[in-house]
């Protein structure tokens, strides 16, 4: 019965975690919008990437707790498209 209840709570715990994350990843994507939405200079696209790359170690340890990351492949698009813009400038 304790291990029943010990398992609920770790369970409990784990979804609430990847609940935050989620809610982090989606605040962060907000942000890096904004960022992009204001003039490209290089410490503009500097700090975009590491938004981008904070947004990308969250969603590794969403996996980590077993979540899928339904984002990847944007945030894959995304930071593609954004090294491409870094090389033309």
């Amino acid at each position: 019965m304790l291990d029943e209840k010990a398992k609920k709570i770790q369970e409990q715990e784990r979804l609430s975690k990847i609940k935050d994350i989620k809610i982090l990843r989606n605040s962060m994507q907000e942000v890096i919008e904004l960022l992009q939405s204001i003039w490209r200079t290089r410490e503009m696209s500097i700090a975009i990437t590491k938004f981008q790359e904070g947004k990308m170690w969250l969603g590794m340890e969403l996996s980590n707790l077993g979540a899928k990351d339904l984002n990847a492949e944007r945030d894959k698009k995304e930071v593609s498209k954004d090294i491409e813009n870094s090389n033309n400038q």
